[in-house]
């Protein structure tokens, strides 16, 4: 069996990123109430961005969550990214890096305002997913199937 992060293409990347940003953005009226969920959403999808963005280059991802890291190695690669980008990810990450958006976080943290993240995600989703467009890859020639299972109907006794 292969790597999962090495067998997933810029596009299933980018994909799974625009599922989460679509989460967000059905989240995001109701932001008071779902906070953490929608940072989740957020910071997972500039996750799976940057990844796309690498993947583009055909680089190895490795698992790491680490925003700051992941950003540092797409600049090396030619991404040039707006201020703000790199404000939010270094705001997310005091709370990202110890996993503060998927569980209570009983520590002192930074984050940015949930507007800030969403407008800034948008404007970065425009960015990958053109350069990910523009720049086609060689996709591996493989079958996968993903099986979904309803529940088992009950019979009448």
């Amino acid at each position: 069996m292969g790597n999962k992060l090495q067998d997933s293409t810029a596009g299933a990347f980018l994909n799974t990123a625009r599922q989460y940003h679509e989460a967000a953005r059905r989240l995001f009226p109701q932001r008071e109430s779902v906070e953490l969920p929608l940072y989740f959403h957020y910071a997972h999808a500039i996750e799976l961005l940057l990844k796309a963005y690498l993947r583009s280059h055909g680089l190895s991802i490795r698992k790491s969550h680490d925003l700051g890291i992941l950003l540092q190695e797409c600049r090396r690669k030619g991404l040039r990214v707006h201020s703000d980008l790199q404000n939010v990810i270094n705001l997310l990450e005091s709370e990202n890096k110890q996993q503060g958006f998927r569980y209570y976080l009983f520590a002192s943290t930074t984050r940015p305002e949930i507007s800030y993240v969403s407008e800034t995600v948008d404007e970065f989703m425009a960015v990958v997913s053109d350069y990910v467009k523009n720049n086609p890859e060689i996709v591996p020639k493989k079958t996968i199937v993903k099986l979904i299972v309803s529940k088992p109907s009950r019979g009448q006794s």
